[in-house]
């Protein structure tokens, strides 16, 4: 979910290139447990037939606010805090807006 929000990745190989270097079989279950619960949803890429895109569903969108608290909380109490730090400070200056514009962004790829 972080990828997504943060990053904007939507396609399984993309997610297998972050920095946590995550095997294939356990990001499978993850995207598999996360489709589930109905937190994302996955659809045949229109432009590669063999590919999948991920995208936030309503209910995953709602979790956004959550994720911003979560970032916020690491950057008080964590040293090594891996967030980026122009995403830290925009938070700091407004976090309500900071949100929504992560919100329009997951829910415009919630249309496509």
């Amino acid at each position: 979910m972080r990828d997504m929000v943060f990053l904007q990745k939507r396609h399984f190989k993309e997610f297998l290139q972050s920095d946590e270097k995550i095997a294939t079989n356990i990001l499978t279950g993850r995207l598999g447990r996360l489709e589930s619960l109905g937190i994302i949803s996955k659809q045949t890429d229109p432009d590669s037939k063999r590919q999948v895109i991920y995208s936030l569903t309503e209910k995953g969108i709602a979790l956004i606010p959550l994720l911003v608290e979560f970032v916020c909380w690491g950057s008080l109490h964590l040293d090594a805090l891996d967030a980026d730090p122009d995403a830290v400070k925009k938070i700091q200056n407004n976090k309500p807006k900071f949100v929504r514009s992560l919100e329009k962004k997951c829910q415009h790829h919630v249309q496509l």
